[in-house]
């Protein structure tokens, strides 16, 4: 049974992890290969630094919650209310960017090589063929109306 619950709770965890990465990712929007590699780096970043967050107290000293109505058990629920997250690490994490830039004997406008098996080798299109001149596939396009 024990075992049974902290499978649940890696679950849970897994899946809150999932949907802190669409804050960084969201899926309304594509994104390059190394885009989306180092937005999800810095939503994993941001995940562990405040995984362990402690629930926040009122004046009086009492825990917080907050009321959540669930839309599957058609129930309201409370959920507390953690503390506000504290973004120490940002200004290391910039100084060691700007850092590793500054020791760079390349220019920044460098061509990029692309390594195989990237994403962005794949073809642009499902098409098992190169396409013709759009010249050509104008005079071949076919119309129902008649020419004036």
């Amino acid at each position: 049974m024990m075992l049974y619950a902290q499978l649940d709770l890696m679950n849970c965890k897994l899946e809150s992890f999932h949907n802190h990465i669409l804050m960084y990712c969201s899926k309304r929007f594509a994104y390059s290969g190394p885009v989306y590699k180092a937005r999800n780096q810095l939503a994993a970043i941001d995940y562990t630094k405040h995984l362990h967050r402690k629930q926040r107290k009122n004046a009086q000293g009492k825990l917080q919650y907050h009321r959540v109505y669930s839309k599957h058990s058609k129930t309201w629920e409370v959920k507390p209310v953690l503390e506000t997250k504290k973004y120490m690490y940002i200004k290391n994490l910039m100084t060691r960017v700007l850092q590793g830039r500054l020791n760079d004997s390349e220019p920044l406008s460098r061509k990029s090589v692309i390594p195989e098996g990237d994403a962005r080798l794949i073809s642009t299109t499902i098409a098992p063929m190169p396409p013709p001149p759009t010249e050509q596939l104008v005079k071949q396009r076919q119309t129902r109306f008649p020419k004036k």
